[in-house]
């Protein structure tokens, strides 16, 4: 993927920090959305989705639960509020804030040294 299919107009009161976490977003209790976490702030984040995840199922303004998973055996739990959709980003707006140091150290460690 181009990172420019990505990015998105700035919108956060905080800054982004670059990461690469595996999320996952859950629409109801029997479906959920997979994709990537590519940047954080303290804040928010944005998912990149899978190709493989339904476009049409989530809603601007909707609450859902979130969870990363920055490293083998590590999961963060939150909730999650979508701020922005297009294609397959999606914007997030979190209630409470996030690990972004530990979220973002993801994106300097190789995959297999998770």
């Amino acid at each position: 993927m181009v990172r420019s299919s990505y990015q998105m107009a700035e919108q956060r009161r905080e800054p982004r920090y670059a990461c690469s976490v595996p999320a996952r977003l859950w629409v109801t209790e029997e479906l959920n959305l997979f994709g990537r976490a590519v940047d954080v702030s303290l804040h928010g984040m944005c998912i990149l989705r899978s190709n493989l995840a339904p476009s049409d199922v989530t809603k601007l303004g909707q609450e859902y639960r979130l969870d990363v998973t920055p490293a083998l055996g590590a999961e963060l739990h939150c909730i999650a509020v979508i701020r922005h959709q297009q294609d397959d980003v999606i914007g997030l707006e979190t209630r409470g804030e996030l690990p972004v140091k530990w979220l973002a150290a993801s994106a300097a460690r190789p995959p297999d040294s998770r």
